[in-house]
């Protein structure tokens, strides 16, 4: 064990694929090794039944496919960039993402080192998942019909309190950090777009040509892919569609927006590693 962490702190070798999934008891489990403030895990093991890898920003439309590894697998390793100052001030603080790496075989000597693509991040999220998985299951929908609104949005509560009179819905706080409440009953597609309407309304706003309002911090919570990989704040995994279903690796990109190389190293023309990096400066 002393070994495998001295060559992972090196970042000379990764332990092999049958000693890390022997260590690994499920997703979510991984090893810490911090070295001053940043620290590089193991998060977990995706599972890649197609042969094919998407990495993507989950609440976009940019993709960076990869193929041509034999494994069905890869290790997800991570380096994040702690500030235990602002974890300590700011309960809601994540650790800044430095650098994601898919191994698929961490005992390949590695002879080439090739860019396979840019990746395009808008909502400061990267994910990774199997692509037939993805595109099976991503569009599912959840159990949830759940009406948030988040108060920086309605300072005053005139937005609140029109929805409350006219729809009866009343409103509970579900996390008083970011100010964000939710309807305490279940509210359906239709009625939500005109609860839109009337919110829009109670602010003060004319009615859009096309009739079509904009969120204004209102927003229906489904407990969809999209819904649930929007509000994930961390790094780990979530399931795709159905809880019990495939999973899918999810983080916090360390620069938010912006565009990110996807590097591949090859062993005699077959990929073994994947890696992204988010930056490379201490803070």
């Amino acid at each position: 064990m002393f070994a495998w962490i001295k060559s992972f702190i090196n970042a000379t070798a990764l332990p092999s694929l049958q000693s890390v999934h022997e260590a690994l008891s499920g997703p979510g489990t991984f090893l810490d090794v911090v070295v001053g403030r940043s620290a590089k895990r193991i998060v977990g093991s995706l599972e890649l039944p197609s042969g094919v890898v998407v990495l993507m920003d989950p609440c976009s439309d940019s993709v960076v496919e990869v193929s041509g590894f034999v494994e069905r697998r890869a290790i997800v390793v991570v380096e994040e960039f702690h500030d235990p100052v602002e974890e300590m001030r700011n309960p809601s603080f994540n650790a800044v993402l430095r650098r994601i790496e898919l191994v698929f075989d961490p005992d390949a000597p590695v002879d080439k080192t090739r860019k396979l693509g840019a990746l395009e991040i808008e909502s400061a999220r990267i994910a990774a998942a199997d692509r037939d998985d993805w595109k099976r299951h991503r569009q599912e929908v959840g159990p949830l019909r759940e009406l948030r609104m988040n108060a920086r949005f309605d300072p005053d509560g005139k937005i609140r309190f029109a929805i409350m009179n006219e729809f009866g819905v009343a409103w509970r706080a579900i996390d008083l950090h970011r100010l964000v409440y939710a309807a305490t009953r279940p509210v359906e597609q239709d009625e939500y777009v005109a609860m839109q309407r009337a919110g829009w309304l109670a602010a003060g706003n004319a009615p859009p040509v096309d009739e079509i309002y904009p969120s204004f911090g209102l927003t229906h919570v489904t407990g969809s892919t999209f819904d649930r990989m929007n509000e994930f704040r961390g790094i780990g995994f979530l399931p795709i569609g159905d809880p019990e279903g495939p999973a899918a690796f999810l983080g916090l990109s360390g620069r938010g927006e912006g565009t990110y190389e996807v590097v591949g190293q090859f062993a005699e023309d077959r990929i073994v590693r994947v890696e992204i990096r988010f930056r490379e400066d201490s803070g």
